[in-house]
């Protein structure tokens, strides 16, 4: 489904644009992950289906809850570009808001640490933290449901993080999971980490759903975390 997203120069709001109603919409907020399965439903390299049809895709690879482009990967700290979208929308009045985000903030974190710059990564830590909340929020205040998706703790090949990244992610996982558990069920937890964490380089090939670098999910993983939302979105009551 053709979108673009305007954002205004305070970067507080952006200005989604689609071309077709959306009726009933599940609005998603993404990276580089949700960007790639999105391309594969809009190539038919993934099959549309009744649930797919419903999903309002704005994903961008590099961005998190407060990791922003295109200062990738340390200049910029903090980014509203998660809380900006989801105030533009909000106009679609959306049954509810899949946010896959994260993997970014731990990568930047990641870096902070490889550069020996604890109170860096100190701050890569709270900005994703604040905004998490912030969104959780304001969401909340316009009685929209959150699916939140976590990010995957394997050792990850990409940019070399490896166990480093894997102890920032569940840090931001941490955040995300406490939110869903304190929410009275407005934030439901999609849990990409504990689902996909036994689909890593194994063999024979197909029990793999990811790529080489071990971030990015195959065909067979982008179809995992669409059932996992799935999922996640009925019992948020989407």
């Amino acid at each position: 489904m053709p979108t673009a997203v305007l954002l205004s120069p305070s970067a507080n709001c952006s200005l989604v644009l689609t071309s077709t109603p959306m009726p009933h919409t599940i609005a998603v907020i993404g990276d580089s992950i949700f960007s790639s399965i999105n391309a594969g439903l809009e190539s038919q390299r993934l099959e549309q289906t009744a649930f797919t049809s419903r999903l309002l895709v704005t994903a961008e690879s590099g961005y998190g809850w407060g990791a922003s482009t295109p200062t990738w990967p340390l200049t910029t700290i903090r980014g509203t570009w998660a809380l900006g979208l989801l105030r533009g929308l909000i106009s679609y009045e959306p049954r509810c808001v899949v946010a896959e985000l994260g993997a970014n903030d731990a990568l930047r974190a990641t870096f902070a640490d490889a550069l020996h710059q604890p109170r860096r990564a100190a701050d890569i830590r709270r900005a994703a933290a604040d905004n998490i909340a912030q969104v959780l929020s304001t969401a909340t205040s316009f009685g929209i449901p959150v699916v939140v998706v976590t990010a995957s703790e394997y050792p990850v090949k990409a940019y070399g993080a490896g166990v480093t990244y894997a102890h920032e992610a569940a840090l931001v996982n941490a955040t995300l999971r406490s939110f869903a558990k304190s929410s009275h069920g407005n934030v439901v937890l999609a849990d990409w980490a504990a689902l996909s964490a036994r689909h890593h380089s194994l063999r024979p090939a197909g029990n793999d759903w990811f790529i080489d670098d071990e971030l990015h999910p195959n065909s067979s993983g982008d179809l995992a975390l669409l059932d996992l939302v799935k999922q996640a979105s009925v019992r948020a009551g989407c």
